[in-house]
C-alpha cells in the first residue's frame, strides 16, 4: 500500500467518523425531564423523594432533569395523606406529575380565640364569616371588635396545630402585603376589593 493510498484511507475513515458524530448529534433526542405540580399553600416541612433521594423543592412547579429509567415519586407533608406514584421514562421524554396531597385533619375556624395572638391584636373580637383556601390551611376573616367590622387572613400551623395571623386584622390592606400571600388568597382580597386603592 503507497503512502497516498494510505492517506486516501485514514481520510475516508475520519470521514465516516465526523458523520456519525453529526448523524448522532442531529438525530439524539433532548433531555428527559420530570415535571412536577403541587397545589400547597407553602412548602415547609414538604418531604419530596425519587428513587428515595430528597429533592429540593420551594415552589409550585419543578421541573428535574433525568435519566432515562423507572423512578418512584414520593411526597410527604404533616398532616396531609402522602402521595406515590410510580413512572418509567425515556430519552428526551417528559412526565408530568400533578401532586395533590389532602389534608387529613378539619381545621376549620370557629372562634377569634382560637387564633393564636388574638386577644392581643383585638381583645374581644367576634368572629363573623370564615373563608377557606387550600383545604383550610388559610382563611380569610371577618370579625367585629367594639362594633367595628375588620378582617384578618390567618394561617394553619401545622407543626404547632394553631391558626396564626398574617395580616391584620385591619379594614383595608396595602398592596404589598397581599402580594406576599398566596396566589388563591391574594386574588379573593384583590377580587373583592379588600386592598386599598384596588
Amino acid at each position: 500500500m503507497t503512502k497516498a493510498q494510505l492517506r486516501t484511507i485514514t481520510g475516508l475513515i475520519i470521514a465516516i467518523a465526523v458523520l456519525v458524530v453529526v448523524i448522532l448529534l442531529t438525530h439524539s433526542k433532548g433531555p428527559s425531564t420530570l415535571q412536577l405540580n403541587l397545589n400547597l399553600p407553602d412548602y415547609q416541612n414538604l418531604s419530596v423523594k425519587l428513587n428515595s433521594q430528597p429533592l429540593a423543592i420551594s415552589q409550585a412547579q419543578t421541573t428535574e432533569n433525568l435519566k432515562k429509567g423507572f423512578y418512584t415519586l414520593n411526597i410527604s407533608k404533616p398532616n396531609y395523606k402522602n402521595f406515590s406514584t410510580q413512572f418509567t421514562i425515556s430519552d428526551g421524554q417528559t412526565v408530568l406529575v400533578n401532586a395533590v396531597l389532602m389534608r387529613l385533619i378539619n381545621t376549620a375556624v370557629v372562634s377569634w380565640s382560637q387564633i393564636s395572638s388574638a386577644n392581643t391584636l383585638a381583645p374581644g373580637a367576634t368572629l363573623v364569616q370564615a373563608t377557606y383556601f387550600y383545604q383550610q390551611t388559610w382563611a380569610f376573616l371577618t370579625i367585629t371588635s367594639n362594633g367595628e367590622q375588620g378582617y384578618a387572613v390567618v394561617k394553619y400551623n401545622d407543626l404547632s396545630n394553631q391558626w396564626q395571623v398574617v395580616l391584620g386584622p385591619g379594614t383595608y390592606f396595602t398592596s404589598a402585603g397581599v402580594a406576599t400571600l398566596p396566589t388563591n388568597v391574594a386574588n379573593f382580597m384583590n377580587n373583592n376589593n379588600y386592598v386599598a386603592g384596588g
